[in-house]
């Protein structure tokens, strides 16, 4: 059970270290997906531009 774990253990938990790592990881997504998404724009907006080839 949870409540009876051992408390003695030489790896404590950290509430904060982890609830950081996760904010860190979720603020790298956002970025990435943000990126991703404004590549893609631009790559149809520069499509849309150019006439087609002969």
């Amino acid at each position: 059970m949870l409540l009876a774990a051992d408390t003695s253990s030489q790896f404590a938990f950290d509430a904060s270290k982890e609830n950081l790592g996760m904010v860190v990881m979720g603020i790298l997504v956002v970025v990435l997906w943000l990126a991703f998404r404004k590549m893609v724009e631009l790559s149809e907006k520069k499509s849309k531009g150019q006439p087609p080839k002969k």
